[in-house]
């Protein structure tokens, strides 16, 4: 959804173009294993693409400078990665070991043909029934903050795995410290999506402005250091 807002603020600023990207529903990061979401164990779904050829296709006919990119939702499930095996999740180094390799993964492929990545971290999300939109009696499992930490954790180390391919925008704690917080319904109703509002809000007000701080700070270090990317 902050495709929505990013691409109007970029157009309507003129401070970038817009390029089509790659977003596809239900398809997380993590690749292995079955998942555990509302009490239901869900196998990946058929329809996601391979990263690698579908991401490998669209950097070469979109020739981005910047990648904005955003996980979150469905690394905070539980998941199991062989049949039969025990349930984890982040915070258990096993997942943790298989997020980190996804992460890096993703910005090597994203970054091959000289793309500056920003990678955002995720707020906490709140699961709700999907068509009442009423609160469970108990908190699903994956709408605990401390997985949604966790995962941003294993993010923040990106800039230190790959200096000079990444840079992590916060929009967790810039939305945690808004009047809000970080569930503020005027930009996730549902507790888990931005809604079209709440994407144009959160564009306006940080990712567009910062994703051009970024990539023009970037963009200066290379020069200075004589990077010849630059």
């Amino acid at each position: 959804a902050l495709t929505i807002g990013l691409s109007h603020w970029l157009e309507r600023t003129g401070l970038g173009q817009p390029r089509i990207g790659v977003s596809e529903l239900g398809c997380g990061l993590l690749r292995q294993g079955d998942y555990r979401y509302q009490g239901k164990v869900l196998p990946r779904p058929a329809h996601c693409q391979p990263r690698g050829a579908a991401w490998e296709a669209n950097i070469l006919t979109q020739d981005p400078d910047v990648a904005v990119v955003s996980f979150g939702p469905w690394e905070v499930c539980d998941r199991r990665f062989v049949d039969g095996g025990s349930w984890m999740h982040l915070g258990d180094p096993a997942v943790d070991d298989a997020v980190r390799a996804e992460l890096l993964e993703a910005v090597d492929l994203l970054a091959a043909r000289g793309a500056l990545v920003v990678w955002l971290t995720h707020p906490a999300i709140d699961v709700r029934d999907p068509e009442t939109g009423a609160a469970p009696v108990k908190a699903y499992p994956e709408s605990d903050v401390a997985r949604m930490i966790r995962f941003n954790e294993l993010v923040r180390e990106l800039e230190v795995l790959r200096p000079g391919k990444v840079v992590v925008l916060d929009v967790a704690t810039y939305l945690r410290d808004s009047s809000g917080g970080e569930l503020d319904p005027l930009f996730r109703p549902d507790g888990t999506h931005l809604d079209a509002e709440g994407s144009l809000r959160l564009a306006n007000d940080l990712v567009g402005p910062e994703v051009i701080r970024l990539y023009e700070r970037e963009r200066g270090r290379a020069a200075a250091s004589g990077s010849p990317e630059d």
